[in-house]
């Protein structure tokens, strides 16, 4: 968790508006609304009007040469509706397969 800490202690010096933030770990449900938001909105910026925020686990399968980033499908969520849609156009050169959550983690 430390290293999640870290890296949004830093992103929170450089946010700004339009700016997508996506977080891809192995890291316990919740972490994006209980740990990532508070720490990039502690400047003043919302999440969903003024940046992007996502969640996709981290999915790979170490050492199989058929299951690599390009083909493994991607998950991803978002705190708002549209954020999803940002992630997948960001990563679309990186991955083939996309499933969208269903679940926006806050009420909107």
């Amino acid at each position: 968790m430390s290293y999640i800490v870290s890296a949004c202690e830093e992103i929170a010096r450089y946010i700004h508006p339009g700016m997508l933030v996506i977080l891809e770990s192995t890291t316990y449900p919740g972490t994006t609304d209980e740990l990532v938001l508070p720490m990039l909105a502690k400047g003043g910026l919302e999440a969903g009007s003024d940046f992007f925020l996502c969640f996709s686990p981290e999915r790979v399968d170490p050492g199989n040469p058929q299951h690599q980033t390009l083909n493994i499908p991607k998950v991803v969520g978002g705190i708002t509706p549209p954020a999803p849609a940002s992630a997948r156009c960001f990563t679309r050169r990186h991955c083939r397969q996309w499933c969208v959550s269903s679940r926006v983690s806050r009420k909107w």
